[in-house]
């Protein structure tokens, strides 16, 4: 009885790290930038802070743009998420970004009357000359 007990034991052992093994092989593969910068638009289109910073790590390109035009630091300013536009201008987002409508995030955070928003762009070097970027697109 303590032969099979013990080999009941030694198979449990080895079964178990065979889940955890599995278990784990998602978390050890690494995501691709491209991969990464679709997750960071997606998270920062939810305010996930988590997500943003997790696909930062990957390697996500903080000035890319959604399939509608718009960088990540567009969508928050737009959707007045402060603490995900702080951190985004933190990490080195572009503040005068033009979007796929000519828009700068300035533009966004004011045209929706978010005065933090438009006050935490413009302390971080937003321009304020919003039709320099219709006269440069224009000329």
């Amino acid at each position: 009885m303590s032969r099979f007990s013990n080999l009941a034991g030694n198979l449990s052992i080895f079964l178990l790290i065979g889940v955890l093994e599995i278990l784990t092989s998602g978390c050890k593969k690494q995501m691709t930038p491209e991969q990464a910068t679709v997750q960071l638009i997606q998270a920062a289109r939810f305010n996930n802070l988590a997500g943003v910073e997790h696909s930062l790590r990957a390697g996500a390109d903080i000035n890319a743009f959604d399939e509608n035009g718009w960088p990540s630091l567009s969508l928050a300013a737009y959707l007045n998420e402060l603490e995900l536009l702080e951190f985004l201008i933190k990490k080195g987002a572009n503040v005068n970004i033009v979007d796929g409508l000519f828009e700068t995030p300035l533009f966004k955070a004011v045209s929706q009357g978010h005065t933090k928003a438009a006050m935490l762009l413009i302390n971080s070097g937003a321009d304020l000359k919003v039709d320099k970027i219709w006269m440069d697109i224009t000329s």
